[in-house]
C-alpha cells in the first residue's frame, strides 16, 4: 500500500537511498545533477539539496545518525573521494581522498559508527575510514578470483 509520494526534480536520476535511524530524513543520490537530495519524512517533501563534486551513486548513514558517507560513480578526479555530510546541517563537511586507492563504490558503516568501509573498483578491497578523523586507516583485501575485480555492494552485520 502506497501511503505517500514525494515530488522530486524532473531532471534527476535517482541512485541509492538511505534513511536516518530515527526515520526523520531520507537521503537519495541525484546522479545526473550531482546532488544528494534530503526528504523530510514527516512532510514527505524535498527539504534540501546538497551539491557534491560529481555523480553520487552509493551512500550510507552511520547508525548514530550523524553522518552520511557517499561515493561517486565516474572515473578520475573528483570521483575518487568519499563525501561526508553532516545530517544536522545537511552540508558537506569534508571529502576523504581515495585517489591513491581507486574509485569508491559500495559503502557501509559499522554498527558502532566508528568506521566506514568503502569498496574499491578494480582493487578488490575495502578501504577503512575512521569516522572521527575522516581519514583512511587501513584496507581489507576481499576474497575473489582475480586482481581487478570490482565489488559493488557491501553490508556489515550488527555485532
Amino acid at each position: 500500500m502506497v501511503v505517500a509520494t514525494v515530488e522530486l526534480p524532473a531532471v534527476m536520476a535517482l541512485g541509492a537511498l538511505a534513511i536516518t535511524p530515527d526515520g526523520a530524513f531520507l537521503y537519495g543520490d541525484d546522479i545526473n545533477a550531482h546532488n544528494v537530495l534530503v526528504v523530510d519524512t514527516s512532510t514527505n517533501s524535498l527539504s534540501d539539496t546538497i551539491p557534491v563534486t560529481s555523480s553520487p551513486e552509493y551512500l550510507t548513514i552511520t547508525p548514530d545518525g550523524t553522518l552520511v558517507y557517499q561515493t561517486h560513480v565516474c572515473s578520475g578526479p573528483p570521483c575518487n573521494v568519499v563525501t561526508v555530510i553532516d545530517t544536522s546541517t545537511h552540508s558537506v563537511i569534508t571529502e576523504v581522498d581515495l585517489v591513491a586507492q581507486g574509485l569508491g563504490l559500495g559503502v557501509a558503516a559499522t554498527p558502532d559508527s566508528a568506521f566506514v568501509y568503502a569498496l574499491q573498483n578494480g582493487d578488490n578491497k575495502a578501504v577503512v575510514i575512521d569516522t572521527k578523523a575522516n581519514i583512511i586507516v587501513g584496507d581489507v583485501p576481499l576474497p575473489g578470483p582475480r586482481t581487478g575485480a570490482a565489488p559493488f555492494s557491501i553490508a556489515i552485520a550488527p555485532f
